[in-house]
């Protein structure tokens, strides 16, 4: 017996530890949150059609564009706080673990769309993501991606909205026509038809939704999840519409179809291309409008209107005027008494004086 093999002994007692090897996703942490840290390759449970698999994403930038403060009343009638934001763009490299490959996200995407493809009609990843870029999925460039945190503690959110003041961020609320339960809005200034840079984010945390507490049983997971149901969803409407406006060209003239008919079933695919094309650039996906009964919360209506998704987000680190700024936004969180929220910004060397006159929103 080799020296190698008397540690082997001594240290396993007979525990076999090749669960960490052939089945990783069991081994992991029950933690609902993910710090994504600029750089760095973390290591999360991906879903895909309701099963797991090991996956990792390295953050390579992000940046934050927007946020909005809204009076929010829980299920019990308690108000509190909700701050949603937009970080723009962020550019992640997201992979997957299948039968011990590790496979990128678009490279499973073309795996996906391969399947039952020919070999000599087989494309490249390179190709396979231009061809993603097409339909809106920006993997190369950067996709949005949006974040709320329910019950944000006061103290966290000015300390937001002053850093990202300084930033360069200015109020937005005179942009909006219905601003409904929002009572601020910040977002970096438009100059010349071109979003100013937000500060950058060096790392952000994502939570799980709990889609059993949902009335429209829908919500973010994770990454994955969000891109591959986003990619399913964008390929089915394509594809219906193509097929719809195939038969218009074949079938219409053959079968003396009206005008009226001819013009219905093309609003019908246009519509369903249009569909297709809502928030395709988002890395926390999108989800179907739903209408629920408030006297009947089992009586649901779907819409023909899909809204992005929100990422749980309470924390994220960015950096204003070369300092590291920590947003804790969490009420009664142990990291929000712990964290090193006290690093100050002059207001003076981040105001950033632009000509009202030629701001726009997006």
């Amino acid at each position: 017996m080799s020296q190698l093999d008397t540690v082997f002994d001594i240290f396993s007692d007979g525990e076999d530890f090749s669960l960490l090897a052939t089945d990783p996703a069991l081994l992991s942490s029950a933690g609902r949150t993910t710090t994504l840290v600029k750089g760095r390759r973390v290591a999360f449970n991906a879903t895909i059609a309701g099963t797991e698999f090991p996956a990792y994403a390295t953050l390579e930038s992000a940046r934050l564009h927007r946020i909005s403060i809204i009076d929010h009343v829980s299920k019990s009638g308690s108000p509190s706080k909700l701050v949603t934001g937009i970080f723009k763009p962020v550019k992640m490299n997201v992979e997957i673990v299948v039968d011990g490959e590790v496979i990128t996200l678009p490279n499973l995407l073309r795996k996906i769309a391969m399947r039952n493809v020919p070999a000599d009609k087989q494309v490249s990843e390179e190709q396979f993501i231009a061809t993603l870029e097409q339909l809106g999925m920006r993997f190369a460039s950067g996709m949005n991606l949006f974040w709320q945190q329910f019950g944000a503690n006061q103290e966290g959110i000015n300390q937001l909205v002053e850093a990202f003041k300084v930033a360069g961020a200015v109020d937005a609320m005179g942009s909006m026509t219905n601003p409904g339960r929002i009572k601020e809005c910040y977002q970096m200034p438009r100059v010349n038809e071109v979003d100013l840079d937000g500060p950058e984010v060096t790392s952000f945390e994502l939570g799980r939704t709990d889609r059993k507490q949902s009335m429209t049983e829908q919500g973010f997971l994770d990454l994955v999840d969000a891109s591959t149901e986003n990619f399913k969803r964008i390929y089915k409407l394509r594809k219906e519409a193509a097929i719809a406006k195939k038969m218009i060209r074949e079938t219409a003239l053959a079968e003396s179809w009206s005008q009226e008919r001819v013009q219905q079933a093309n609003r019908d695919a246009t519509a369903l291309v249009r569909l297709s094309q809502q928030w395709a650039t988002v890395w926390s996906g999108a989800q179907q409008r739903i209408l629920v009964d408030k006297k009947d919360p089992s009586v649901k209506t779907p819409q023909d209107i899909y809204d992005p998704t929100s990422a749980p987000c309470g924390r994220f680190k960015m950096i204003v005027n070369s300092n590291e700024v920590s947003i804790d936004l969490w009420t009664n969180s142990a990291r929000a008494n712990t964290s090193d929220n006290s690093v100050k910004v002059d207001r003076a060397a981040g105001d950033s004086s632009v000509d009202e006159t030629i701001l726009s929103w997006g």
